[in-house]
C-alpha cells in the first residue's frame, strides 16, 4: 500500500487545501527562518527526545481507536498549523495544509488513520534533535520507520515548534509541525541527516553566516 493514495478522500473542509511545491516553499520559509537561528543545547535534545517519545505514542493511540489516551486539541495553539506532505513510491507527491488547533489534528488523525500507520521513532541522537532560542520556541526534529501492521513501508520525519502555554501550567504545545511520509524500502534506522528538514536548516545556516 503506497502511502496517499485515499486521502483524497478526507473530510476535514475547507480549511485543507493541497499546494503545489512553490505555494510550500513560500508558506514555510519564515518558519524554516525562526527555526535556523535556534542553537542546539542540552536541554533541548533532553526535551525533543522526551516529546518525541511522548507524542509518537500519543498519536499511534490516536489512530488505534479506544487505545487509551489520544491526541487532542489541548496539545496545540489555537492558532497552530500544519503541512503533511506524502511521497509514493512511484514518485507521486501530495501536500496537504491547514491551521488551527481543531482542523490540525483531524487531518494529521485522518490520514494517518485512512492509510493505518504506526510510527516508530528512532529514540537516539541520530533520530532525534532540538533547538532552543533565548525567546523560548524549542524546536524538535525527529524521524524514523512507517508501518502498516506488520509491515514497514517508508520513512516519516516531523518538524516540530513547541512554545509554552502560561494559562495552561506552563506546559509546552505545538506551534506548528511538518510532516513528510515517504513510501520506499528501509534497510536500517532511518536518521536526521536522510530527511530534508536538517539539509533545509543546514543550509540556511551556511546562508546566514
Amino acid at each position: 500500500m503506497e502511502i496517499g493514495q485515499d486521502n483524497r478522500r478526507i473530510g476535514i473542509g475547507q480549511h485543507v487545501k493541497v499546494i503545489n511545491s512553490q505555494e510550500s516553499a513560500s508558506s514555510t520559509k519564515l518558519e524554516e527562518s525562526k527555526i535556523s537561528s535556534c542553537e542546539t543545547v542540552p536541554y533541548a535534545d533532553e526535551l525533543a527526545l522526551k516529546f518525541s517519545d511522548w507524542y509518537f505514542n500519543l498519536l499511534n493511540q490516536s489512530i488505534q481507536a479506544g487505545a487509551g489516551a489520544t491526541l487532542g486539541t489541548e496539545h496545540f495553539w489555537q492558532d497552530c498549523n500544519i503541512t503533511i506532505k506524502m511521497a509514493s513510491a512511484s514518485g507521486t507527491l501530495e501536500e496537504l495544509v491547514c491551521s488551527g488547533a481543531s482542523e490540525t489534528v483531524k487531518l494529521l488523525c485522518s490520514t494517518c488513520s485512512q492509510n493505518r500507520l504506526y510510527f516508530n521513532p528512532n529514540l537516539s541522537q541520530e533520530g532525534v534533535r532540538g533547538r532552543s532560542d533565548p525567546h523560548g520556541v524549542v524546536a524538535v526534529l525527529a524521524c524514523g520507520t512507517l508501518h502498516t501492521e506488520q509491515t514497514c513501508i517508508g520513512m516519516f520525519e516531523q518538524m516540530f515548534v513547541l512554545v509554552r502555554d502560561v494559562q495552561a501550567l506552563n506546559n509546552w504545545k505545538i506551534k506548528s509541525t511538518k510532516l513528510n511520509l515517504r513510501s520506499m524500502a528501509v534497510t536500517t534506522l532511518p536518521t536526521l541527516e536522510q530527511g530534508t528538514f536538517t539539509k533545509t536548516l543546514a543550509l540556511s545556516e551556511a546562508v546566514d553566516s
